[in-house]
């Protein structure tokens, strides 16, 4: 369906790649639609607890939409939630390698994600390295 039915009485003076132009942009529209959907659904599953759809849902925007940041971040949190440590890690180690350019930005999402991988980490027996930039000075006098 066309986003605009306007455009409808000009679609027998269009050239056929116009047409297709139109058409592949009427499909990306409905998907973008999808995908909020999907995002939407997510977060309301993840604020009830439900974290089986919140995942099946960041999982169908995943299919739409391949590489997208904030729905591996909200895949990785579900799998953290529901004890499947191994499969999250590699989720969030993605997002801080998709999100290392523009840290500003996803601050507090990138903060989160280091805090979920390193807890999956431990809870699978892994160490967890410390950064030395995150150990306060000791207090004066030690």
């Amino acid at each position: 369906m066309l986003p605009n039915t306007r455009l409808l009485c000009l679609w027998p003076k269009l050239p056929a790649v116009a047409v297709l132009a139109l058409l592949l942009a009427a499909a990306l529209l409905s998907c973008e639609k999808s995908a909020r959907m999907h995002y939407t659904a997510a977060q309301n599953a993840q604020g009830a607890g439900d974290w089986v759809t919140a995942l099946s849902e960041y999982e169908a925007i995943l299919a739409m939409q391949p590489g997208d940041a904030m729905a591996t971040l909200g895949k990785g949190r579900a799998l953290y939630e529901l004890r499947r440590f191994e499969e999250a890690i590699p989720l969030f180690e993605a997002f801080l390698e998709d999100t290392k350019n523009d840290p500003a930005t996803f601050k507090d999402e990138r903060y989160d994600a280091e805090f979920y991988r390193d807890k999956c980490k431990q809870e699978l027996g892994q160490e967890v390295p410390q950064n030395p930039a995150n150990i306060p000075e000791p207090p004066m006098g030690e």
